[in-house]
């Protein structure tokens, strides 16, 4: 049976580190029917006072290791968008197949791995396809969008959850795509800017909503201050619409 192998080159880049430094490889293997992945760790990085257990299947040795009993190592599947990110991806996935008149391929661990925009991504591991190339994704049309945005971008929101089939789905999955894919949880977000050029997630209503979620969160997050747990700072802004929109 013929396996196709793809390497992703994995860095970490958390605080301590001068610059991202090469962790080791994970190698995507896909045969028809089945796939799964393998990591080895760079002797380099073996040998680093940087090192640290990343994940419990993955442990301190040379050599190809594999998950136990699953498909993905759970480090690697943190660095996934979840449901949220995971439909945009799809969706898009399936409008483009469209447009060209061709089948729409499905999408595995590793097109949505490498398919978020860099700068946004949730962690501190970057990766690579070749470790002298750009960290992925590089798709200069993933940007972060400012602050100034948030209207557009709930708007989008609704239009893309009403319009299923709307022939201009295209215009409102491009707004969303690219702020919204790298994040995880079920409930329509996107990465935006502050006038600082500082990083936060909105998170927005959906059409399902029966009640404000957001001011709960914010009164969560109120009770968690008066308590004296060291928070972020969180805002809580009514941006469209009957409920509000969270900001963290």
């Amino acid at each position: 049976m013929a396996v196709n192998k793809t390497d992703i080159y994995v860095y970490a880049d958390w605080v301590g580190l001068s610059h991202p430094t090469l962790v080791g490889v994970l190698s995507a293997h896909q045969a028809k029917g089945r796939k799964a992945f393998s990591f080895e760790y760079d002797k380099q990085w073996l040998k680093t006072n940087a090192q640290r257990l990343i994940d419990p299947d993955i442990q301190f040795y040379s050599g190809q290791q594999f998950p136990n009993n699953k498909e993905n190592f759970g480090v690697f599947l943190d660095s996934m968008p979840d449901t949220w990110g995971r439909t945009l991806m799809k969706r898009r996935e399936g409008q483009l197949a469209k447009a060209n008149g061709t089948k729409g391929k499905t999408l595995y661990d590793i097109h949505f791995l490498l398919g978020v925009y860099d700068e946004t991504r949730m962690g501190a591991f970057r990766f690579k396809l070749d470790p002298d190339g750009d960290f992925l994704d590089n798709d200069t049309e993933k940007s972060t969008p400012p602050w100034s945005t948030v209207r557009e971008l709930q708007q989008a929101v609704v239009h893309y959850e009403n319009d299923e089939e709307n022939e201009t789905i295209n215009k409102w999955l491009k707004l969303l795509i690219a702020p919204g894919s790298s994040l995880g949880g079920a409930r329509p977000k996107a990465n935006i800017l502050d006038e600082n050029k500082d990083l936060w997630i909105a998170k927005f209503p959906s059409k399902n909503d029966t009640i404000d979620k957001a001011s709960w969160e914010f009164l969560t997050y109120r009770l968690a201050l008066n308590a004296g747990v060291e928070m972020a700072e969180c805002r809580l802004e009514k941006v469209n619409g009957q409920y509000h929109t969270f900001f963290y």
